[in-house]
């Protein structure tokens, strides 16, 4: 609870019907007293931001008292202002804790999924509670095939004058066609007996495993992969005013995305439909945005193929261009911002920027008597793999280096997907950390002069490199292609590929495994302590799990240790 005078905790439902609904019972001690409130059957909760009172939704077997109820947190007095066989969902506060709002759903034999209504409460501290609901079912004007969205909260305005929901599109089921007996009852199922196969209908092993990439998607197929969830829960924002009794669509096909501003009294539309397939494939994002008035629905062109947008001031009040202002810049090629950067970087040359700067400071710094010249190493990750890969192709500065998942060949990474996302790694190239002006066709020169795997010949750095299999940010091809290159010219080079990781490392003992191996590397380089075995060379695939057994219980906290220590002695 924000004041900390109560603890809530829930107790998972367990036991019959399990599947039959999703209520479990909460828990309300007050710490003070150590009083206990258990409320059966809850599904979802939220305090007003002054914590006094408590909203949640009931949701019990066969529907049996399901509602809305509201706990008053001083008194203990509950209310319940709606109820019914139905499920309620996403109860929202106001800020001023005024108003409450919840999507209140019904299933219904025609569709897949439950149909809902919109339902506010306000006067709170009336002798009765004004409720407002709005039922697509009752709404003349309610665009045929779709519904209210239980993906999206909804959401009264600051001034109370209207509620916010989305909407969209309903599936309809398909009708099983069950014989009927006398008296429109269908005939009962004989139970363990297959249902017969339809006319026409094939079986799922008939069906191709296909996706199909075309040139003319404006998202890659594999973007649209990663962004699925956004796009099977996407809804169509609208407004339902009560005291006008009016229904109000603000977004639509030819305006999707539509976000109201922080005081409600106007919406803004983006539109990038015509923009969304050549800023996929160069950066270069613009959209049409539109101002809407959020009590007719009215729209208008505001500015159009614009790149860069402020979001709207929280009080709504704009910009006095008469005052003073402060900014936080950022400019788009160079990278500067408020910030100074530690590389000054040349447009086309990423790689030789970071020669032309990085050098010159070791060379500073060595210059102060702090710094031993011949004992100096580089680290980086990611970008900064980039640059440490690069860098050690330039110059023997380095007596060592360790580079993290690095981009190695700037001509095959540009084409490239960034799976994390699944778009192609083009936009970063030219509108990005790349800073290139087009791609490797307009300057082939340049992509291949800042590609450490066309210089590999002139490392003598060791180097160890990190490289995942499942990274979704540098295909870990970069990796492969990096060190079978310097393998092939008998570089020293190490590669270490933890399994199943992404662009960084997650699991913790990966994390102490990475970072002793460092040390152990580093120490050796730099300090002359004695290479260790999987160092000097290396593991052969049949010992490696002994290997990392071994090295595992060394590197365990002494805490796992004392706590594996007992486990065993409890087991004896």
């Amino acid at each position: 609870m924000p004041d900390g005078s109560r603890f809530i905790d829930t107790l998972p439902r367990t036991g019959p019907g399990k599947d039959k609904w999703e209520g479990s019972d909460l828990i309300i001690r007050k710490l003070m007293t150590e009083n206990e409130l258990n409320i059966g059957n809850f599904l979802e909760y939220t305090f007003t931001k002054s914590g006094d009172k408590l909203a949640f939704t009931i949701d019990a077997l066969e529907q049996i008292g399901n509602g809305i109820q509201i706990l008053d947190m001083k008194s203990g007095n509950i209310i319940t202002p709606d109820s019914g066989r139905a499920f309620y969902k996403y109860p929202a506060w106001t800020e001023k804790e005024d108003a409450l709002a919840v999507l209140k759903g019904t299933e219904d034999d025609d569709y897949e999924d439950n149909l809902y209504q919109v339902i506010g409460f306000r006067n709170f501290s009336a002798p009765e509670i004004s409720k407002t609901i709005f039922d697509p079912a009752n709404e003349k004007s309610f665009p045929e095939g779709l519904t209210v969205s239980d993906k999206r909260k909804p959401e009264w305005t600051e001034d109370l004058s209207g509620i916010l929901f989305g909407i969209f599109e309903v599936k309809k089921k398909e009708k099983q066609g069950h014989a009927k007996q006398a008296g429109g009852k269908e005939e009962p199922k004989k139970e363990n007996i297959p249902p017969p196969q339809k006319k026409n209908e094939i079986d799922k092993e008939d069906i191709p495993g296909l996706i199909i990439w075309h040139w003319k998607d404006k998202r890659l197929q594999s973007m649209q992969q990663v962004q699925q969830g956004r796009d099977k829960n996407f809804s169509y924002l609208c407004i339902y005013r009560p005291t006008e009794n009016r229904f109000i669509r603000l977004a639509d096909e030819n305006l999707h995305d539509v976000q109201p501003a922080p005081k409600h009294y106007f919406a803004l539309g983006y539109d990038d439909r015509p923009y969304e397939l050549s800023g996929n494939l160069d950066g270069r994002r613009y959209r049409d945005i539109y101002v809407l008035d959020m009590k007719t629905g009215a729209r208008r062109l505001a500015v159009e193929k614009c790149r860069w947008f402020f979001q709207p001031s929280p009080e709504e009040k704009g910009i006095d261009l008469t005052q003073p202002l402060y900014l936080n810049a950022y400019e788009e090629w160079t990278k500067k911002s408020g910030i100074a950067p530690d590389i000054v970087y040349t447009i086309n040359d990423p790689g030789m920027s970071s020669v032309w700067c990085v050098i010159p400071a070791v060379e500073a710094a060595a210059a102060t008597g702090v710094v031993d010249k011949s004992r100096v190493a580089i680290h980086g990750h990611s970008w900064g793999g980039y640059q440490t890969a690069f860098l050690i192709t330039q110059t023997g500065l380095f007596k060592a280096a360790v580079a993290g998942a690095p981009l190695t060949n700037m001509i095959s990474m540009y084409s490239s997907i960034y799976w994390n996302t699944g778009s192609a790694n083009q936009p970063i190239f030219e509108s990005s950390q790349g800073r290139f002006q087009g791609g490797y066709w307009d300057n082939i020169e340049a992509y291949t002069r800042n590609s450490p795997v066309y210089y590999t010949e002139n490392v003598t750095a060791p180097l160890l490199l990190l490289h995942n299999d499942k990274d979704g940010a540098v295909d870990w091809n970069q990796g492969i292609e990096y060190f079978n290159t310097l393998r092939r010219l008998g570089k020293s080079v190490v590669m270490l590929q933890y399994k199943g990781e992404n662009h960084g490392l997650r699991i913790p003992s990966n994390q102490r495994d990475y970072f002793v191996r460092m040390k152990e590397f580093f120490d050796h380089h730099l300090k002359g302590s004695a290479a260790p075995s999987w160092l000097e060379k290396g593991i052969s695939h049949l010992d490696h799990e002994k290997h990392l057994k071994e090295r595992a219980e060394k590197l365990l906290p002494e805490d796992t240790k004392k706590k594996e220590e007992k486990k065993e002695e409890k087991n004896n």
